[in-house]
Parts: C-alpha cells; sequence; structure tokens
C-alpha cells in the first residue's frame, strides 16, 4: 500500500510540472524530458491503481463467499437442531470442538456446563430435543466477521415459533481442507 502511495505522489508530481510546462509557465529542455516522465508516469499510475482495485475486488469477493459459507453452517446447524438431524450436526462439528451452555443465569457460571468434543455436544443436542421443540426458529441480527480461516459470529436472539427468546450465541467456526466447521459455540439465555 505504501509503495501505491509513493507511486501515486510522483505521478502527481511529474504531471504537475508536465502541466506547468504545456502552458508555458516554466520552459527548459530538462523539463521536455520531464514531460515524457510524467506522461509515463501517468500510465504508470494508471496501470498500478487498476491492478490495486482489481486485487481489492477479488479479496473483496473472496471475503463475500467465506462468509456466505460460514452463513450456511449456521443456518444448517440451526435447522438440524430444529430438526432434530444429528448426523448433519456430525458433518458441520469439528471432532474436538467445544459447546458452552450458560444455562438459565447468564450471569451465573456456576450454572455453565461444558461439552467437549463430539460425544459430548452430541449428548446434549440429545437433550436439548427431550426438553425443547421448536417448528421454526430464526437467529436475529446475526453478524459474521471472517478473517482468513477463522470466523466469528453472533446473533442477539432466537425467534422460536414466532416467539422471542432472548437467547445469545457465540459461534467460532475454522475452515479445515477447505471447509468450514464448527469448533465453538455458547448458548447464553440472557
Amino acid at each position: 500500500m505504501r509503495n501505491i502511495v509513493v507511486a501515486s505522489i510522483l505521478a502527481i508530481l511529474a504531471t504537475l510540472l508536465w502541466w506547468l510546462s504545456t502552458r508555458g509557465y516554466i520552459q527548459n529542455k530538462t523539463l521536455d524530458r520531464l514531460d515524457r516522465v510524467a506522461s509515463i508516469s501517468s500510465f504508470c499510475l494508471a496501470v498500478i491503481l487498476l491492478v490495486w482495485s482489481q486485487n481489492t475486488r477479488v479479496a473483496d469477493s473472496h471475503l463475500r463467499q467465506a462468509k456466505q459459507a460460514v452463513l450456511e453452517v449456521i443456518q444448517t446447524e440451526v435447522e438440524a437442531a430444529q430438526n432434530a438431524n444429528i448426523g448433519i450436526l456430525a458433518a458441520i462439528y469439528a471432532p474436538d470442538a467445544v459447546l458452552l451452555d450458560k444455562g438459565e443465569t447468564n450471569r451465573n457460571p456456576r450454572d455453565d456446563v461444558a461439552y467437549e468434543g463430539w460425544d459430548e455436544i452430541k449428548d446434549r443436542y440429545l437433550k436439548f430435543w427431550t426438553d425443547n421443540k421448536c417448528n421454526s426458529m430464526d437467529l436475529v441480527d446475526l453478524v459474521i466477521e471472517v478473517n482468513k480461516n477463522h470466523a466469528i459470529a453472533t446473533h442477539r436472539g432466537v425467534i422460536c415459533d414466532r416467539e422471542y427468546n432472548q437467547d445469545v450465541s457465540y459461534y467460532e467456526l475454522k475452515k479445515i481442507k477447505g471447509k468450514w466447521f464448527i469448533v465453538y459455540l455458547e448458548y447464553d439465555n440472557e
């Protein structure tokens, strides 16, 4: 980025000198050479800016694709939890994932329960399905942040069968061998 700024400044200065010489403000044989330098510099600046903007567009496209893939994993988790589909859940959790259930009192860590590894997480879902049943579930204010092969997502509530619950979740996902997996999930009943 610093190189682009330096190149831009040099091209602007060269263009300014060229403009001054063509308007008759400065007359000098050295400036005739600068005229050519300014033209070349302006062309180089245009190429640099074009390449830079293309790289920015490619990076934005990759970020959008990564966010979409993370969103799909989270939606899959919500739908599989809603439909009691243990097979789908097993496919989206990393084997050593952790699920932290903050319990009914989010400010009291004594009722928090950590489920470590897929076998314990599976048991937590089985318990969830006997205690709760939602026919439809939507996350409220889902926000996803992606940084290379890691992602964090949060939401500020759940609409379960058209009823708003203040349940908050915090997801951590990791891209492993080209696929996104949940490595940490925290449920918090506010």
